[in-house]
């Protein structure tokens, strides 16, 4: 079953349409006091080793949930390219793009698309949207950065105490790796997951949805700026996608 979204990459090659690079800036808005994964949308199957629980992660103060990325979205066969949300309180979300082979990934990589326009409804676990990410049978990676800014202007000059989020539509044996940073560098942690065979899930083309989150120390310089999230996505027929995420309200630190 090909990706419809990779097929629309091959179509446009067909035509001879050159990918547009570019960045996007929209207004993202945290939902305080919201849930990772509610019915009837796809709930979370998996917690990463690791990971802190996801209600430990909502008490903390402030925690609130993105559940729309309507309009957070990249397109482009660039080897590296980013889109940015603006959050309350002046802070930016900078979503980032990282992968293996560039001419395996379709033009609509990084894309906040919703149910309606994606015919696998198990890509979203709150809400209607999720940044969907074609299969390309490569290792793929994707950061979230706290900062402000955009584009060009860019800092990585906030973070936050508590991130986290979900990764959904795993595939038995495909392994999921995230690595939670510092302002300063530093690794704070690496959580990990591996989909597991399910019954009847190979069989419908619906892989799991796996939980990461970390709840860094009181000190700001010890808060997450970034999250790279890995993922060795060996078939390259189907898409996976980052569906919500939740963090504590950005606070300012050093920029790097």
């Amino acid at each position: 079953m090909k990706s419809p979204l990779f097929s629309r990459l091959l179509a446009g090659l067909a035509l001879g349409c050159a990918p547009t690079l570019g960045v996007a800036s929209v207004h993202l808005e945290p939902v305080p006091g919201a849930v990772f994964d509610e019915a009837p949308a796809e709930l979370i199957d998996i917690i990463a080793n690791e990971a802190y629980d996801a209600a430990a992660l909502a008490r903390q103060p402030g925690f609130a949930v993105v559940r729309d990325w309507t309009g957070f979205e990249g397109r482009g066969l660039a080897k590296d390219f980013s889109n940015f949300g603006l959050l309350p309180g002046g802070a930016t979300l900078r979503g980032r793009l990282l992968f293996k082979n560039p001419v395996d990934m379709a033009v609509w990589a990084g894309r906040a698309t919703s149910r309606a326009e994606h015919p696998i409804k198990a890509l979203n676990t709150v809400g209607d949207t999720a940044i969907i990410f074609p299969g390309s049978g490569h290792m793929v990676g994707y950061e979230l950065a706290f900062g402000s800014g955009a584009d060009a202007t860019f800092k990585s000059d906030r973070a936050v105490r508590a991130l986290g989020f979900v990764i959904t539509n795993i595939m038995p044996g495909e392994v999921v790796r995230a690595e939670f940073y510092s302002a300063s560098g530093a690794l704070l942690v690496a959580q990990d997951a591996t989909g597991v065979a399910v019954e009847g899930a190979a069989a419908n083309y619906q892989g799991q949805e796996i939980f990461f989150g970390h709840v860094a120390p009181s000190d700001p310089a010890s808060h997450i700026q970034r999250v790279v999230i890995r993922i060795n996505a060996s078939n390259q027929y189907k898409d996976w996608a980052l569906a919500a995420a939740g963090f504590t309200p950005p606070v300012a630190v050093g920029a790097r």
